[in-house]
């Protein structure tokens, strides 16, 4: 695509109306399971959720996951960039219903095919915890950043479904006793499909739904 004719699409601007959401907080669910546990239990002492060192330790944990894009405008052939100088590409999220856990919800956005043996990585990783805007941005290997050129953008909904896995823990203490008792919960009892948290084979599935802004300088 010749790039003056691509620098008349770029000028477009599309807007996207963002949807009011609300924050679910992923300890408040299970400070819920909790309490609920405890109406039959009557003995719990304590309770922690906490991220896992490793897949095989106990705690929950997050696959990275894919953020899929949706019908991003002004839409862009990929061999363009092959036509342009590209210094910078940054990839900002707007994030509608966002999820707070104490653990790291790692999504990432793949970058054109042409631009991967240019700039540093092959994909952007954002973390999606706890957050309603997050941005990211990578730079072509061995050129200087420079904003002065042109930048371009697009704009288009996106979705990322985070899978958690693993369990969290509670303990029992007798009433006529000091011994304690550890008891380990599954991640995925602690579902409730109204705040969109769902059971997915043996993980806890979340979508985050939003807008993605993908900027990209370069010079002509």
């Amino acid at each position: 695509m010749n790039p003056r004719v691509v620098l008349s699409i770029l000028a477009l601007t599309v807007k996207l109306i963002p949807v009011a959401g609300n924050m679910v907080n992923l300890m408040e669910q299970a400070a819920i399971f909790i309490r609920e546990r405890n109406t039959s239990v009557t003995n719990i002492a304590s309770w922690n959720l906490a991220e896992a060192e490793t897949h095989e330790s106990g705690g929950v944990h997050a696959e990275p996951t894919h953020i899929k894009e949706d019908n991003c405008e002004p839409s862009i052939d990929d061999l363009w960039y092959e036509n342009v100088d590209v210094r910078i590409i940054t990839v900002a999220l707007y994030i509608r219903n966002p999820l707070c856990t104490p653990l790291n919800l790692f999504g990432y956005v793949r970058l054109p095919e042409p631009t991967l043996a240019k700039f540093q990585n092959r994909k952007l990783i954002l973390n999606m915890n706890n957050q309603t805007h997050v941005k990211s941005r990578i730079q072509r290997r061995g050129k200087r950043p420079n904003k002065r050129g042109v930048v371009g953008r697009q704009v288009c909904a996106f979705t990322a479904t985070v899978h958690l896995q693993g369990s969290f823990t509670y303990e029992t203490k007798p009433i006529n006793g000091n011994e304690t008792n550890l008891h380990v919960v599954k991640i995925q009892e602690i579902h409730n499909n109204t705040v969109g948290l769902h059971v997915h084979e043996n993980s806890l599935a979340y979508t985050f739904y939003g807008r993605l802004e993908r900027d990209i300088y370069f010079i002509r």
